[in-house]
Order: C-alpha cells, then sequence, then structure tokens
C-alpha cells in the first residue's frame, strides 16, 4: 500500500483481516488500500490508489451523498452495491469513520464482502413473500401461533372464516379468540402442553368459534416450528373448514338408515345401481322372490341381466338405454325372470 505519514498506523492496516480503504474527506480519493482490499476489487497492487470512491458504486450520486454524511457526521455504517474491477457487483458493508493521520484527515473504511449473505437474505425474503401470498390467496385457513398460543400469522381467509379483523387476530391468545368457552381451559392445557412437549398430532379436527358465534369444524394439519437447535418456537397450522361435510355424510348416513329400514320392511324386491363404479345392491327380498340366499347373488349388474327372460331382455334393455339418455324421465320394464 501507499506510504502513509504515520507507520503505526500503515502496519495496522496493512495487517488488518478486513478490507480497509483510506480516503481524502476533500476530494473523495482513495489514499490508501490494504492488500485485502486490493484483492476484493479485483486490482493488482495499488490500483485503487487516486480512484474517486463514487466511481466503482452502482449509484455513483448516491454514494457521493453518503460520503458527504460520512465526512459531515464523522461516521455512517451502510450497505453498498461495488463493481469490481472484471464488472462483478459485490454487496459491500462499510463501515466508515474520520480520522486524524498524524495532522492529516482521512475516512477510513472497512469494507466487508456480504454479497452471498445479501443474496441469501434476498432469495429468503423472496421466497416468504411467494409463501405469504399463497397463503394470503388459499382458500384454506393459515395461521401461526408461538409457545405461549399468541397468534403471530393468519391469512385472509383465515379473518373471512371467523370474521374477526386483522388486528383483532395478531398478537392475540388463539384460544380466547376463536375456541369455545365451553372446553377453552382444557384444550389450552392440553393443545400447549403437547406443543412444549413435542408430542402435537401433525393431523387433527377441532371446533372453533367465529366472531358471530357460530361454531365451525375445521381439520388441521400442524407443523412444529423449532430453531436453528431444535428449540420449539411455535406452530403453523392450515385447516380445511369441513363443517358443510360433515352434516353432508351426517344427513347421508340418516338417508341410508331410512332407506335400509324401509327395504327390510317392504314386501317389494329392490335394487339400486351405481353407475360410477357399476355395482347393484339388490335387497334381501329381491333376492328371495327369485328363490335365491342372501350370498348367492354378488352385486354386479350381470347377476340381473343373466336371469331375464330372453324374449324380454332386448325390449328392457332399450327401455334402460332411453332412461340413461334423457329420453325417459324413469325407468319402467316387466320382464319375466
Amino acid at each position: 500500500m501507499q506510504r502513509l505519514p504515520d507507520a503505526a498506523y500503515r502496519a495496522l492496516v496493512e495487517a488488518a483481516y478486513d478490507p480497509i480503504v483510506v480516503i481524502s474527506p476533500d476530494t473523495r480519493l482513495v489514499l490508501a488500500a490494504n492488500a485485502r482490499a486490493e484483492t476484493l476489487y479485483g486490482v493488482a497492487a495499488g490500483g485503487l490508489i487516486g480512484r474517486d470512491i463514487t466511481g466503482w458504486a452502482e449509484e455513483p450520486e448516491a454514494a457521493a451523498d453518503r460520503f458527504a454524511r460520512v465526512v459531515e457526521t464523522g461516521s455512517q455504517h451502510f450497505e453498498v452495491r461495488h463493481r469490481r474491477s472484471d464488472g462483478a457487483l459485490l454487496t459491500v458493508d462499510v463501515a466508515a469513520s474520520r480520522f486524524d493521520l498524524a495532522g492529516r484527515p482521512a475516512i477510513v473504511g472497512v469494507h466487508r464482502d456480504i454479497t452471498s449473505r445479501a443474496e441469501a437474505e434476498r432469495s429468503l425474503a423472496e421466497s416468504e413473500r411467494r409463501f405469504r401470498d399463497l397463503l394470503g390467496n388459499l382458500r384454506m385457513a393459515a395461521m401461526a401461533m408461538d409457545p405461549t398460543g399468541h397468534l403471530t400469522f393468519c391469512n385472509g381467509f383465515f379473518q373471512y372464516l371467523t370474521g374477526h379483523a386483522r388486528q383483532d387476530l395478531l398478537g392475540k391468545d388463539w384460544f380466547d379468540v376463536v375456541v369455545p368457552a365451553a372446553f377453552r381451559e382444557e384444550a389450552r392445557a392440553n393443545f400447549l402442553g403437547d406443543l412444549r412437549a413435542g408430542t402435537l398430532p401433525l393431523h387433527d379436527r377441532g371446533l372453533i368459534v367465529t366472531a358471530s358465534g357460530e361454531q365451525r369444524t375445521i381439520a388441521w394439519n400442524y407443523t412444529v416450528l423449532r430453531d436453528g437447535d431444535g428449540r420449539i418456537t411455535g406452530l403453523a397450522g392450515i385447516g380445511e373448514d369441513i363443517t358443510e361435510r360433515l352434516l353432508s355424510e351426517s344427513a347421508l348416513r340418516e338417508s341410508e338408515e331410512r332407506y335400509a329400514v324401509a327395504a327390510l320392511g317392504s314386501n317389494d324386491g329392490l335394487w339400486d345401481w351405481d353407475l360410477r363404479l357399476d355395482r347393484v345392491y339388490f335387497s334381501p327380498r329381491w333376492k328371495q322372490m327369485l328363490g335365491y340366499l342372501e350370498t348367492e347373488i354378488a352385486d354386479g349388474p350381470e347377476e340381473w341381466f343373466e336371469r331375464v327372460h330372453p324374449e324380454d331382455l332386448s325390449a328392457m334393455e332399450h327401455e334402460l338405454t332411453e332412461h340413461l339418455r334423457g329420453h325417459a324421465l324413469q325407468f319402467r320394464a316387466e320382464v319375466r325372470m
């Protein structure tokens, strides 16, 4: 590096592990730079001397303003994009301070290459943005909480589902806000205990109560959040509102039960053809009317068609085809079996 007036300063700068650049506060020209700075910016020995510090900045005007603040305040810490001699851009962390070197004013800057870290941070920020956008547009409830049960994140659909505004959810106790009062304390103790112990089921369903007092059933998929040391830092969950589905399933079961009771009490033979699976339910009475035991007839449609009298089969198949094509509202056929 260029010889400085004071040998002690010169030795200190040259021996430093970090790249160091010494700049004139009056001209912004480099007075000296150690070998690590020359390596960082890809120049030969002495290649930085006499260069204007703003000339290697990606945004020269911003760099000039920043340098002026260093001169004015005496110290600044900032990140800046500098260009190497080969044209590559570096993200550099700069700690700059004004010094009096043996009676000569100078700005001493410690330059640290943080390009990899900055790119990783940008990638992480972009990944988090895309993830939050995804959750924001997802037609499923998404939330996150800390180990004490306080909400740290909720997406728009969760707000819509619960009827609560974002400010009424974030930072609030999950159990106080959305868990029905009847079993709130029990749920709090069990849920948080399992979370802290790492024994929380990753798939579960539970009731939540909305702002209007309506209860909804949510099927949750949980992910336990941990830090780099493996300590539990919270929980994230994505949930599907299955309230209507459960009601439909319950109604279907009740209908099937009524149908089964009616079939058992009827003197008519009943059949029910599932066209998607190509399977037919034949009631016990249907089989009995033909002289068969319950176990002697399977559930294939051929069990029916093969027992129709050959002279009646063609007409029956025609009526059935007309009905399946939508040309007849009902299927009616009189056949010998």
